[in-house]
């Protein structure tokens, strides 16, 4: 067949005798509009178009040049006079757009800017030495309107040319499509007609061009190809319906995983924001948690300030509660990983007051509760899991203002196949923690938001902070652990936790870190810290300790003092900006005092960076803000005592 067709097509063309309307039409078409209007006025408008924006630029470095030059005696002398004259005479040329003269110490000097700004202007920044140093700089903005203007007027000019073509061009196509096309096209139109209704054996009327006697003769033979093709359609249609079937599974969810994914997404990128923003302020803390507690180790008991002291010391751990908080979220809030059985865990919450006062407040609220008696024993914080039982039981609460019913349970489970809830659980021994509650409910909308920092339905400070999901988030996947949710609006909601399992048990003897003296002999310790006022803290406990204290504030420094120095160990920050981190210079030290002893501090939680410089000898590692006996105990381990 395709032999016929190749012989048929060859030997049509090769008979024409009658004009050829494709061939006068591109013939017509190519010669006027492509090559030599198309080409020419593209090629005009490309070469005008890069001149002036090459002009553009040029003024822009001649302005700069001037610029550099013109305003260092002005700006060396302090002539405010002189800049303004020169940055007013600059801003009067219709190309500039913005100007700035700003000195050394980042004063403006002489500010211009237009009424309007414009887009894609030209920058260039200047700086201006005096004696080859640095004593300013000026910002320089050129704005592209009058180019544009330009181009806008070589457009309309290359538009009014095409536009006059394609009146010719229109009136020249009109009257070939009539006088060649028109009769013909009617007569392939009607058969293609009868052809579409089933008509597969229709024969044309006559069709004298050459072209169009082909397609008829090409149409005539598809129509028989279709024919024997629509019975094999219809048996593939039916194998496709049960591809379709299968395919819209697999669609259905590889969408579900991919609002997965897109939610953990938005949590990781929403944790690196608090983590950071975490670290700021537990750097803050450290001075209000930190010197109330010595200042009070000075005081009497009878001294009028002691009791501000106090409260100050209490809000300030207060506000470090909240930035542990922000860690947990941040998936950076777990440090301490221990043996705890989750009945202990939820029992020591529901004997609190905390619980009590949260009872007491409503009267109508019934708690039933239903703990398996040998339950399995998981590892992770007591503290994080402690919190999250509480925002979980809290919110329990604030869903049933008129009164219901909360439920309370844990028991071993085996997931032996893995199952697709409100989080993909895995195989595996698992303590599940379920909370259920009668209350208002939560809408369907709003289920794949309920994790997210500060969505709340809550009033902001009042009932809370709105990270108390986020920290329920945080604080299961920092345990390997899983979250399953079901809700319906009016009727109530269920939360159930996943913890993995663990078969370690609890160890008989934990030794008390209140058992050992924590008092220095004058050893020296070499504080390094980019903040001052944690140098400062962490001079001022050391001294409380008896420790003999030295601060630097970098990593270089500390390079540059260990150098000529010895000191018993170092205090090193684990972030510090500019220049090196707590990691680099423990390695830059360790090059020519292998044996140097260090622990390490971060107002963030413990990172890879940190473990590797364990990895190499330090020590412990302490969170601020800074805690007397923490900083103390991590001080006496790593001194050997």
């Amino acid at each position: 067949m395709a032999k016929k067709f190749s012989k048929h097509k060859l030997s049509g063309f090769l008979k024409v005798t009658e004009p050829s309307i494709a061939r006068n039409l591109t013939i017509g078409l190519f010669l006027l509009v492509v090559i030599v209007e198309g080409s020419l006025l593209g090629l005009i408008y490309w070469e005008r178009s890069q001149f002036l924006l090459q002009e553009l630029k040029k003024n822009a470095d001649n302005y700069a040049h001037y610029l550099s030059e013109i305003l260092v005696v002005p700006i060396w002398d302090y002539d405010d006079e002189q800049i303004e004259k020169i940055g007013a005479g600059i801003a009067k040329n219709e190309l500039v757009n913005e100007l700035h003269i700003i000195n050394f110490e980042g004063q403006t000097l002489y500010k211009y800017q237009a009424s309007h700004i414009s887009e894609d202007r030209i920058e260039r920044s200047i700086n201006i030495n005096h004696k080859g140093k640095p004593i300013g700089f000026a910002k320089l903005y050129l704005s592209p309107d009058i180019y544009k203007a330009n181009l806008a007027w070589l457009r309309d000019a290359i538009l009014l040319v095409l536009l006059g073509s394609l009146v010719v061009i229109s009136i020249t196509t009109g009257i070939l499509l009539r006088y060649q096309m028109r009769n013909p096209i009617i007569t392939l139109q009607k058969g293609l007609d009868r052809v579409a209704r089933g008509d597969y054996e229709h024969e044309f009327g006559e069709v004298h061009q050459a072209e169009l006697s082909d397609i008829a003769s090409r149409i005539k033979e598809m129509a028989l190809i279709i024919q024997k093709r629509e019975l094999s359609l219809q048996k593939i249609n039916e194998e496709l319906k049960y591809e379709i079937l299968t395919r819209k599974k697999e669609a259905s969810d590889r969408l579900r995983l991919e609002k997965k994914l897109q939610q953990a997404q938005k949590m990781e990128a929403l944790g690196t924001l608090a983590g950071g923003v975490a670290h700021d302020l537990n750097n803050i803390l450290s001075g209000i948690v930190s010197y109330p507690e010595l200042l009070l180790m000075d005081i009497s008991d009878d001294s009028a300030l002691k009791k501000p002291l106090l409260t100050i010391k209490k809000s300030g751990e207060k506000a470090a509660t909240i930035v542990q908080d922000l860690l947990t979220l941040a998936r950076r809030g777990v440090e301490v990983q221990e043996i705890i059985n989750l009945n202990d865990c939820i029992g020591q919450y529901l004997k609190s007051p905390e619980f009590e006062i949260l009872s007491l407040e409503n009267p109508k609220i019934l708690i039933e509760t239903n703990f398996t008696s040998n339950l399995f024993n998981i590892k992770g914080s007591p503290v994080h899991l402690s919190k999250t039982v509480m925002n979980l039981i809290s919110n329990a609460f604030e869903a049933m203002p008129d009164g219901g019913k909360v439920s309370i349970s844990t028991r071993n489970t085996y997931i032996d196949l893995p199952f697709k809830g409100y989080d993909d659980i895995a195989e595996g021994d698992y303590v599940e923690f379920s909370i259920a509650d009668t209350g208002v409910g939560i809408a369907s909308k709003e289920l794949n938001r309920i994790f997210e920092p500060f969505y709340t339905k809550k009033v902001m400070g009042r009932s809370g902070t709105g990270l108390g999901m986020a920290v329920v988030w945080g604080t299961v996947k920092d345990h390997q652990g899983y979250i399953d949710l079901e809700s319906i609006e009016g009727r109530g909601t269920a939360f159930k936790l996943y913890f993995p399992v663990t078969r370690q048990q609890f160890s008989d003897s934990k030794a008390s870190l209140f058992s050992k003296e924590i008092q220095g002999n004058g050893e020296s310790i070499l504080i390094v810290d980019d903040v001052q006022e944690q140098r400062e803290i962490a001079q001022a406990i050391l001294a409380k300790l008896g420790y003999q204290t030295t601060t630097v504030s970098s990593g270089e420094e500390a390079v540059e003092y260990l150098g000529y120095n010895d000191v018993d160990l170092l205090v090193l920050d684990m972030i510090m900006k500019p220049g090196m981190d707590g990691l680099e210079t423990y390695q830059k030290i360790i090059k020519f005092k292998p044996e140097q002893k260090a622990i390490i501090t971060s107002g963030f939680s413990e990172t890879d960076r940190v473990k590797e410089v364990q990895n190499l000898g330090a020590g412990m590692y302490i969170k601020k803000p800074y805690n007397l006996e923490k900083i103390g105990m991590a001080i006496q381990e790593q001194l050997g005592k």
